[in-house]
């Protein structure tokens, strides 16, 4: 059978729970636990026929959740590197947090960017370090680390192009041409910063690191040549010490020829009708696939039969090879298509 897991925004928790997401939801992580119990409790009783959790999109595995998890510094991993950069959080209370500007949006040279040793002194790094430490003793709940969202070992980071594309904006596209050469020292300071931070987090939490999610967002918006350059060799960086789970966003079959070629990758996870049939064929009968649904399909007021074709497609397409299934509920999204695509997977996806 193929699994399917749909996770659920911010967003919709408040557009139709009444839920709100302050800071303290961030950053008071036995506050953020008493509002995920409420929120995992009024999912099971609204959704009872459908595999929906309050899961960060496409980072958690349902199968290495307890509900006695203390979550600390639970918050997207380019927004840490943000706050770290001097930029400020903000929280909207019926969305995701981010930050309030691209803090190397002026950077002219590499001496713009502090060390990684002052990296782990920042005060952010040191007030989830103390949450950490505060915690230990509390043998009610089980430590989930910043970078990390579940017991699997599983880093998750946003992928170094992505990252990019964050801390500087849009104009970081056009530095990648007309000054490559600052695009790669800014790439490499944000591998080298993932890597302190996940190894220092890690150890803070007696956590064994089993493998990376790298989330490269933003690469489907680039060439397969500048994706080469600018996101596979930094990916290839923590391939070198552990197993990846690679993420690309939009329509990406003109990268496949470099994401399939990815050392040490264990799971492609890609979504906007990239070929999974391309996949399949390159990688074998025993790769994982991970999939997302189109998100012209899901939306309310889309045709069914769109739904059924993309589901049909997919699961042909495999071929029976490892797969799972995995969306993100948003306001406008249909739940009835969400209701197909869950019963046609069990009932054609052995």
């Amino acid at each position: 059978m193929i699994p399917f897991q749909v996770s659920i925004s911010k967003g919709w928790l408040h557009d139709f729970g009444g839920f709100s997401f302050t800071e303290s939801y961030y950053f008071d992580p036995y506050h953020r636990r008493k509002a995920d119990l409420l929120i995992d409790q009024y999912l099971l009783d609204t959704f009872k026929d459908l595999p929906i959790y309050n899961f960060e999109s496409n980072l958690v595995q349902k199968d290495h959740v307890r509900p006695n998890f203390l979550r600390i510094g639970a918050i997207q991993p380019n927004l840490i590197l943000g706050k770290i950069l001097g930029a400020n959080f903000i929280f909207p209370e019926a969305a995701d947090a981010d930050i309030d500007r691209s803090p190397l949006k002026h950077i002219k040279s590499a001496a713009e960017l502090p060390s990684i040793d002052f990296l782990l002194e920042n005060p952010i790094v040191k007030k989830f370090n103390n949450q950490l430490v505060s915690a230990k003793s509390d043998t009610s709940i089980i430590r989930i680390p910043p970078f990390f969202w579940d017991l699997s070992g599983r880093a998750t980071i946003h992928g170094i192009l992505t990252t990019g594309h964050k801390l500087v904006g849009e104009d970081f596209f056009l530095m990648m041409y007309d000054n490559p050469q600052l695009a790669h020292i800014i790439l490499s300071w944000i591998s080298n910063a993932y890597m302190a931070l996940i190894q220092h987090y890690a150890s803070m939490s007696d956590m064994t690191v089993t493998s990376v999610h790298i989330g490269e967002c933003s690469g489907c918006l680039v060439s397969l040549e500048a994706f080469k350059e600018f996101a596979q060799r930094y990916i290839e960086v923590f391939g070198q010490k552990w197993p990846l789970r690679v993420h690309s966003c939009g329509f990406s079959d003109h990268l496949l020829a470099s994401l399939t070629s990815i050392g040490n990758l264990c799971s492609l996870d890609v979504g906007s009708n990239t070929s999974v049939q391309r996949i399949r064929q390159t990688l074998g009968s025993k790769f994982l696939i991970e999939v997302a649904p189109p998100v012209e399909i899901l939306l309310e007021g889309s045709k069914t039969e769109e739904c059924i074709d993309w589901i049909t497609t997919t699961v042909d397409e495999n071929a029976r090879g490892p797969m799972e299934i995995k969306c993100h509920l948003e306001p406008g999204y249909s739940l009835d298509h969400i209701r197909l695509i869950h019963q046609y997977i069990q009932i054609h996806g052995a």
